[in-house]
Parts: structure tokens; C-alpha cells; sequence
């Protein structure tokens, strides 16, 4: 019996929506920069020159919309480009130009009051302020008192100063945020499916084949398909909700930890 063609073709760019090639290591900063590219192209066209009175000119590549993807841009990051288009060394620099995650971040008192802070002007040196934000210089008396009492009383301020800050969004923060990647292909298929004007079930089907056709380990559950019509239409609705939450706070993947070495 002759198979029955599956028709491909309203599928997307591949590196559009397919994150099965995003690793543990990178996947928040994919994240933040794979968001950066959907409200990027949500975007209205943007002026040829707006003057900013501290910043000086702001042209087409540097918006002041996404200050981690404008800082990269500028040591020559490729942004607008897919992130799995990119090349491993590519990503590798990215990912080591953003400092990884911490439950604690120790800085000497030499590192905050650095002179490139003191001489700093216009838009880097505001960019270097958003780096100290939230940082904090510690003295521990370990001499006088001992590890144990200064671990005590460590935990004990740390109780007390987290309650100033947000919750997570996610119950387990730690853990990189494939499902973020997921939902936004979801999306991204959602609307290639509407302009194409094929059903849900066709698409599925779609995805299903191609899915034969080009094997790939899937570690972290990140290819987009879903058991019912209900749960992708929630999986693109919930990519819609963190673009709002992304827009107010693009900081949000990288945890507030956005400085760019």
C-alpha cells in the first residue's frame, strides 16, 4: 500500500522552532535570546536616528528595547540570527559573555568600586551601574568568630533581604527553562499553521513526520508536540503571557545577572 504523503512544506525555518540542539549549558541565554528575537519582530519598523540626551544617537541596532542583546551587539554577537543557526563558537562566546547563575555571588569591595565605574560616561557607565544592582560587599569575621557562627548569621540576613525580592516564576528556578523554548515554538508554529490554513491535526501530523525524517535526541523534552488540540493551544498562550512578563523585564531568564565581560 502506497504511504500517504505528509505535506511539509508550511513549516518554518527549522531553526525557528526546532530547540532540540539547545544544551543544559546555554538554554537560559538561549531563551532570553530566542524572546529578544520574537518581540524584535513584533516590533513596528524602528527610526533611521533617535537622540537619547545621555546616550547619544540610537540607531536601528541599538534601541536601548533589549540592553543584554545591545551590549553583545556590540562586541559583535549576530543578533537577529537563530540561535541553532549560529555556530558552536558562536554560542560558546555568548553564553561565556554572560556570568552563569549563583545562589551567591561574593565581590571584593576592589571589584565594585573599580575605576571603569569612576570614569565610565553616558551608556556604559549606566550599563555598569545595572551590574552592581543588588551586589554586595562582604566581610566575614572568620578569624574572630569561627565558619559555623558566620554561616548562622549569613543565613539568617539572607532570610531576612530575600524577602525583598520576587519569588520565582517557576517552582524550580533552577532548572533551565526549556519549557519557555517549547511554548515559543508552539507559538511560532501556531502562526505558520493559520497562514498555511491546514488543521491542528494536519500540523501535528506535519511535525510528526518531520520528526522521522530528521532524528535528534530530545533530552529535554523540548520538541513541540503535545497529546491534545487544548494543551498546544495552551502552550501558545502561555508563551503570549512570558512575552508580557519578558517586555517588562528582559532581565527576567538571566535572574538579574546581566553583565556582559
Amino acid at each position: 500500500m502506497k504511504k500517504t504523503l505528509i505535506d511539509l512544506s508550511w513549516l518554518p525555518a527549522q531553526e525557528s522552532w526546532d530547540f532540540r540542539g539547545v544544551k543544559v549549558a546555554e538554554c537560559r541565554i538561549a531563551c532570553h535570546w530566542e524572546y529578544s528575537r520574537e518581540v524584535e519582530s513584533d516590533l513596528p519598523a524602528k527610526p533611521e536616528k533617535i537622540t537619547d540626551e545621555e546616550n547619544g544617537p540610537i540607531g536601528p541596532e541599538n534601541t536601548g528595547t533589549f540592553p543584554v542583546i545591545d551590549l553583545l551587539v556590540s562586541k559583535g554577537a549576530p543578533f537577529p540570527k537563530a540561535w541553532t543557526a549560529m555556530t558552536d563558537d558562536e554560542r560558546q562566546k555568548l553564553v561565556a559573555a554572560i556570568p552563569r547563575l549563583s545562589s551567591l555571588d561574593v565581590r571584593s569591595l576592589e571589584k565594585v568600586m573599580d575605576e571603569k565605574v569612576k570614569r565610565a560616561e553616558g551608556k556604559l557607565a549606566k550599563s555598569l551601574r545595572w551590574g552592581n544592582e543588588g551586589a554586595y560587599v562582604i566581610r566575614p569575621g572568620f578569624t574572630a568568630f569561627g565558619v559555623e557562627a558566620v554561616v548562622k548569621e549569613f543565613a539568617a540576613w539572607a532570610r531576612k533581604e530575600a524577602k525583598e525580592y520576587d519569588r520565582s516564576l517557576r517552582a524550580k528556578a533552577a532548572e533551565p527553562p526549556f519549557d519557555l523554548l517549547k511554548w515559543l515554538a508552539v507559538r511560532r508554529l501556531e502562526a505558520a499553521r493559520r497562514k498555511a490554513r491546514i488543521s491542528y491535526e494536519q500540523a501535528r501530523q506535519g511535525l510528526q513526520e518531520f520528526r522521522m525524517q530528521r532524528p535528534c535526541k530530545d533530552e529535554n523534552g523540548v520538541f513541540p508536540i503535545y497529546a491534545s488540540h487544548g494543551a498546544w493551544c495552551k502552550a501558545s498562550s502561555d508563551a503570549e503571557k512570558f512575552i508580557f512578563q519578558f517586555v517588562d523585564d528582559p532581565f527576567i531568564l538571566l535572574g538579574k545577572v546581566y553583565a556582559v565581560f
